[in-house]
């Protein structure tokens, strides 16, 4: 019973809300960037793609081009390797933007907050478990750029915690990427 009006309390926004997504452009002529963010909860793990332009050193723009999200397996899994799901599927989608690229954009960078993640992607000395070894070979062979990024500066946090209607409509952080990410690198954690 407790589900069933949670469920009718969810869908009750999606009834009178409509929500426009205006198509963005991508200008292949300028400076395009590829800028992926991961994460992942224990109900679900995503992918969030953002296309960065940078037309003039005082024009920037970035953009939501593509998301994907995956509920969590039903048997409890660890955090670290919910995170390390996240992160394949974040190369997974990276490679799928980009095949719909007409030219090769600049650069291509992996954002996540799973420290314990980035260290098994890194680090090649420690022999790793058979399921996140062969995660991790998946990973390394995209050759994306991967950093860290604070947790309350991740837009696919969003994807796996779930906003309402009206509050996803007007995220700026869900639409756009983090704020920083129209500042020059220099300004990037």
């Amino acid at each position: 019973m407790v589900d069933i009006r949670k469920w009718k309390k969810l869908i009750m926004h999606w009834l009178t809300d409509v929500v426009e997504l205006p198509r963005r452009a991508i200008f292949l002529d300028y400076h395009t960037e590829i800028h992926i963010f991961v994460d992942a909860s224990t109900v679900a793990y995503a992918a969030a793609v953002y296309a960065r332009t940078i037309i003039s050193e005082d024009v920037k723009g970035t953009n939501l081009v593509f998301a994907k999200s995956r509920i969590a397996p039903i048997k409890g899994m660890a955090t670290p390797r919910l995170e390390l799901l996240s992160v394949l599927i974040g190369v997974r989608a990276g490679q799928f933007v980009i095949k719909q690229f007409q030219k090769q954009p600049h650069s291509i960078t992996l954002w996540s907050d799973s420290t314990c993640v980035l260290y098994w992607i890194t680090n090649y000395t420690k022999l790793l478990p058979r399921f996140v070894q062969s995660r991790v070979d998946e990973i390394r062979s995209s050759k994306f750029n991967i950093r860290y990024i604070p947790s309350q500066d991740n837009p696919a946090d969003i994807a796996t915690r779930g906003l309402s209607p009206p509050h996803l409509r007007n995220s700026k952080q869900w639409w756009k990427g983090p704020h920083w990410l129209i500042e020059p690198e220099s300004k990037w954690p």
